[in-house]
C-alpha cells in the first residue's frame, strides 16, 4: 500500500467556514421578517473580525441586490418625481465611492515545548507575521502575506483575491516557499508551493438558476522526495447547476467533479477522477432536510493491481424542531465501493497469467441526534 499526503502551511479555514454554515442555518431557520435583520448582523461580525470580502460574499448571497438595483433603477427614472430622483441620484452616487485603501498586521511571538521520544531539543521559538492589505480597487480585493520563522522551519507566503465583472469573474491565488531549519534529514523537505483558482458565476444576476464553473490548479514540488512527500501536480473542476428558492429555503446543486492528480517521480501513482454530484436542502418552519449524494470513478496510472475504483456515497438527514432550542433527527451516511483490479500472476511450468478480479463492499450508518442550541 502506498500512502501519499502533502501538508501545506496555509491558513486553517476551517473553523471559519464551520462559523458561516452555523449563522447561515441560524438564519434560514428564522422567521422571514427577521432574516434581514440577522443577515445584516452576521455580515458585521465578519467585517469585525477582517473578513471584509466574506462579509460582501455573505450579503450577496442573502439579498438579491442585483433585482433590488434594477428596481432603484426603474424608480429614479420615473419622470413623475424628477427633485426626488436627482436627491436619490446624487445620495447613491456619494455612497458608491470605494473605501481608501488600508492595511492590517500582527507579529506574533512565542516559546514552544515540544517532548517526544528521541528529540533532542524540547525548546524552541517561533514568531509569525502578517500583513493584509485591502486595496480601493475594485479588481484586486485583498493581497495577503505571511512570514513564519521557528528552529524547525521557516516560511513565506503571499496570496491575493479579486475578482471582475461584477464579481462574475473571480480568481485567487497562493505562493509558499518553506525552508527547513535544523532536522534529521536536512534540505530534503525544502519545498514550494503554489495554487491558482478561477470561478466564472451567473449568482451575481440573482437569477433563480445560476450556472458555475470553478476551476483550481496545484502544485508542490520538494528538493528531494521522500515516502509521504511526493512532488505532485493536480488540477479540478466542478461545473455545476444551482436552484435557489427567493426566500432560499430550497436548493439543490447538480455538478460533475473532474480531477487529475499526478506525480512526476511516482508516475503509477497518479489517477484521474470524475463524476456526478447531487445535493439539496430545504428549511421549512418546523422541518428540514437535507441530502447529498456523489458517484466517483477513481482510473489510476497502474499497470497491475488496483485500476479503477467506483465509489457511491449518500448521505441524508432530517430533522425536526420541537423547541427553539431543541432539534431532533435522524442521518444517515452510506458508501459502497468497487474495486477493479488487474495483476500478472508467474506460475511455474506455465506462462505468466493475468488475472483480472473485482472487490466490493458496502457500510452504512443510521445516527439518531439530539441538537440543543442555546
Amino acid at each position: 500500500m502506498l500512502c501519499l499526503f502533502a501538508v501545506t502551511a496555509r491558513a486553517d479555514e476551517a473553523s471559519d467556514l464551520s462559523a458561516f454554515m452555523a449563522k447561515r442555518r441560524q438564519i434560514l431557520e428564522s422567521p422571514p421578517d427577521e432574516r434581514k435583520t440577522l443577515s445584516l448582523v452576521a455580515a458585521e461580525e465578519l467585517a469585525r473580525e477582517g473578513y471584509y470580502t466574506e462579509a460582501l460574499d455573505f450579503l450577496a448571497g442573502m439579498e438579491d441586490s442585483t433585482a433590488t438595483a434594477k428596481l432603484e433603477e426603474e424608480f429614479l427614472s420615473d419622470t413623475a418625481f424628477p427633485e426626488l430622483s436627482d436627491t436619490l441620484t446624487r445620495t447613491a452616487a456619494a455612497t458608491a465611492r470605494p473605501p481608501a485603501s488600508h492595511w492590517n498586521g500582527y507579529v506574533q511571538t512565542s516559546a514552544d515545548y515540544d517532548q517526544w521520544e528521541g528529540q533532542d531539543h524540547p525548546y524552541g521559538g517561533r514568531v509569525r507575521a502578517k500583513l493584509e492589505w485591502l486595496p480601493a480597487q475594485s479588481s484586486l480585493e485583498r493581497v495577503t502575506s505571511v512570514f513564519q520563522g521557528t528552529d524547525r522551519n521557516a516560511y513565506f507566503d503571499f496570496a491575493a483575491k479579486g475578482s471582475f465583472w461584477n464579481r462574475i469573474f473571480k480568481v485567487e491565488s497562493e505562493a509558499l516557499a518553506e525552508k527547513k531549519l535544523w532536522q534529521t534529514y536536512g534540505d530534503s523537505l525544502d519545498r514550494a508551493y503554489v495554487a491558482g483558482r478561477a470561478e466564472l458565476t451567473t449568482r451575481p444576476l440573482g437569477k433563480p438558476l445560476s450556472a458555475t464553473l470553478p476551476m483550481r490548479a496545484e502544485a508542490e514540488q520538494f528538493r528531494f522526495d521522500r515516502f509521504g512527500t511526493h512532488s505532485s501536480r493536480s488540477f479540478w473542476a466542478g461545473p455545476s447547476l444551482e436552484a435557489v428558492s427567493e426566500d432560499l429555503r430550497k436548493t439543490l446543486v447538480i455538478s460533475w467533479e473532474l480531477n487529475q492528480s499526478f506525480y512526476p517521480n511516482l508516475p503509477a501513482a497518479g489517477y484521474f477522477r470524475h463524476g456526478p454530484v447531487a445535493w439539496a436542502e430545504w428549511y421549512g418552519p418546523r422541518l428540514s432536510v437535507d441530502a447529498e449524494t456523489r458517484y466517483q470513478t477513481y482510473r489510476y496510472m497502474r499497470d497491475t493491481s488496483l485500476y479503477r475504483q467506483n465509489n457511491l456515497e449518500t448521505r441524508a438527514g432530517a430533522f425536526v424542531r420541537t423547541w427553539p432550542w431543541l432539534k431532533v433527527g435522524v442521518r444517515t451516511v452510506g458508501e459502497t465501493e468497487f474495486d477493479d483490479h488487474r495483476d500478472s500472476i508467474g506460475v511455474k511450468s506455465l506462462q505468466t497469467l493475468q488475472a483480472a478480479y473485482r472487490l466490493s463492499g458496502s457500510t452504512w450508518s443510521v445516527q439518531p441526534q439530539l441538537v440543543w442550541e442555546w
